[in-house]
């Protein structure tokens, strides 16, 4: 008997012994430094690793697919460009400024929360005025000290402004620009392109773009391609499809960018909150003794309970005629997913 319970005993060692070296071996996998790697988070930097010899690029939650294939990662460096990544080891991880209009408006937001204190200045974080996209990579820490110094709700504003969509209300009969070098004219079609690009933004779907032979995963990657006021316009994009998985797009041309709902626990957060939306009775729906919306039905847009991962893509049409009928509020709720962030000890 005693023999039998000191096998069990061995062997149940032994399994947590084993959980306990994989756990170790997945921290030690990923060893950045924290405070560098959330604010890089933090003012939406694009991250290069590297997987299979090949670099790919991603956004923050992109890091949540990629990071388990990189390798050992034990470094971060900061660069001001895609250009300046190249020729780093594989164990550095490589991030910049990537979502430039958004970064822009937060330090707009930043210098707001600045001149709105009297007793805070610049100098005394060793910044000038104005903040910089550079000074985000070369005084990062400096810029960091800063942001830590306001209250978590102001920090929390800095970090938000509101510069997701691209602004295609726009006469598409009349409309001729020229970006980036390259006349266009705003057709249909390409209208119909940036409503679908919005929708995926909008439920946070992964966006998978080829840019000089480089699947690159990055929704401000595809945005300055086919917002035609970028100077990153690119008619040669002509066409985005939704995929239900990342394995669909190995077939798809270089010129046709795609999109896919995140994995199933996020989405199924984001279709639950939908659910909880639409449930929203009248008296729900009131503020300050005015209606938000009007009471509406997943029948109301030739829906059936429960909206899947499927409906996202196949029936984007209708579940987006659906998401136009929520309040402001309720789609900022919704659509609100928390980021990869490493503990800070």
């Amino acid at each position: 008997m005693k023999k039998k319970v000191a096998v069990v005993v061995l062997v149940l060692l032994f399994a947590v012994g084993i959980i306990i070296y994989r756990n170790t071996r997945e921290a030690s996998h990923f060893m950045v430094p924290t405070d560098k790697f959330n604010f890089a988070q933090d003012f939406n930097f694009a991250f290069q690793l590297v997987v299979d010899g090949e670099y790919v690029v991603v956004n923050a939650i992109g890091l949540l697919q990629v990071v388990p294939f990189a390798g050992r990662v034990n470094d971060l460096v900061f660069v001001h460009s895609l250009e300046e990544a190249k020729g780093f080891p594989s164990n550095v991880m490589v991030a910049w400024p990537f979502r430039l209009q958004w970064t822009e408006g937060a330090i707009a937001r930043l210098h707001m929360r600045v001149d709105e204190h009297e007793n805070l200045s610049l100098e005394e974080f060793g910044l000038t005025y104005p903040i910089t996209i550079t000074d985000l990579v070369d005084n990062w820490e400096k810029v960091s000290t800063l942001l830590d110094s306001f209250v978590r709700n102001a920090r929390a504003w800095i970090l938000s402004p509101e510069t997701d969509n691209i602004d295609h209300h726009r006469d598409p009969t009349v409309m001729s620009i020229e970006a980036g070098g390259i006349e266009c004219n705003i057709d249909e079609e390409r209208l119909a392109m940036i409503e679908k690009f919005n929708y995926a933004l909008a439920l946070r779907f992964r966006f998978m773009i080829a840019v000089d032979g480089q699947r690159i995963l990055s929704d401000s990657a595809v945005r300055s391609r086919i917002d035609p006021n970028s100077p990153d316009f690119n008619p040669f994009y002509v066409n985005l499809v939704l995929v239900t998985h990342e394995v669909y797009t190995d077939e798809i041309p270089a010129s046709v960018i795609s999109a896919w709902p995140m994995e199933w626990p996020f989405t199924r957060d984001i279709i639950g909150r939908i659910h909880d939306a639409v449930n929203k009775e009248a008296n729900d729906l009131t503020a300050d003794g005015e209606a938000l919306r009007d009471v509406i039905t997943l029948e109301d847009f030739e829906l059936s309970y429960p909206i899947t991962s499927d409906d996202l893509v196949d029936n984007w049409q209708k579940v987006n005629a659906l998401w136009n009928a929520l309040h402001p509020s309720e789609q900022e709720a919704i659509r609100h997913i928390d980021y990869l962030r490493v503990p800070t000890e």
